[in-house]
């Protein structure tokens, strides 16, 4: 049984994506399409391993009950409203409540 904290948490959680969350399709490697609400933060730059390369990068924040198994490279989320897709490059963290990954 869920703490009173857990359950707290997880309300904050679903609020949060309820006021600020976009709604997306998650695409996996093998094309099952799963609607789901994703907070994305844009306008990131991040810095690969070698001098001088950058490129424009996302954060994508999905919640764990909506996609269960976390995002893996090449899989895409598809912004509704826009038509935006945003390709996985990898996973930044995983808990029980969401997955939060860079995308471009």
């Amino acid at each position: 049984m869920a703490s009173a904290f857990d359950r707290t948490a997880a309300q904050t959680l679903d609020r949060s994506f309820a006021v600020f969350g976009s709604a997306a399709t998650y695409t996996d490697r093998n094309a099952v399409a799963t609607p789901c609400t994703v907070l994305v933060e844009r306008d990131l730059t991040r810095y690969g391993d070698a001098a001088n390369v950058a490129r424009q990068t996302a954060v994508v924040q999905v919640r764990a009950a909506e996609v269960p198994a976390p995002p893996r490279r090449g899989e895409r989320f598809t912004i509704t409203t826009t038509g935006q897709v945003l390709t996985v490059d990898s996973l930044l963290l995983s808990t029980e409540y969401l997955h939060r990954v860079f995308a471009s």
